[in-house]
């Protein structure tokens, strides 16, 4: 795997019965991306590294793990769909609905700690990073193993 390697390794792992552990003394760099663009561009990254993994194990841990490449494909069905029956699209208006309330409810939550500024971007970051993700995933579970699968489109 090119992404999502990590959890492919500590899943088998687990898997073997071994414990991992927590040490305050470890630490992790973490780069934030630069721009929007690379924001989506690494989350779709991992989404196809996380739709390999559930192919390669049958499942994927947790289940709920599904729910951005469900919503992705809900929503570009409707979208599609449309074409032939301008209604179809109202199918994904409320999936579409509590997705941008659980942005705006994250963003009110870090804005309360962070600031104004600081909360109307995790809601924008929220929504590029789950369709972002989503989108990944769901070109993960469907993609044949071969090539380059971790490019964005």
């Amino acid at each position: 795997f090119d992404a999502c390697e990590d959890v492919d390794f500590h899943l088998r792992v687990r898997d073997r019965g071994i414990a991992a552990r927590h040490s305050p003394r470890f630490a992790v760099s973490y780069f934030a991306r630069a721009t929007w663009r690379d924001l989506a561009r690494q989350m779709y990254r991992y989404g196809v590294g996380r739709g390999r993994l559930a192919r390669k194990r049958g499942r994927l841990d947790p289940a709920a793990a599904y729910v951005p490449a469900l919503l992705v494909g809900l929503f570009a069905l409707s979208g599609a769909s449309a074409f032939v029956c301008p209604h179809s699209a109202l199918v994904a208006l409320p999936a579409m609905a509590a997705l941008i309330v659980a942005a705006l409810v994250s963003a009110f939550a870090v804005a309360r700690q962070a600031g104004v500024s600081v909360g109307a971007l995790s809601a924008v970051s929220f929504l590029v990073i789950f369709l972002s993700a989503g989108a990944g995933s769901l070109a993960g579970l469907l993609r044949p193993f071969a090539g380059n699968q971790g490019a964005a489109p």
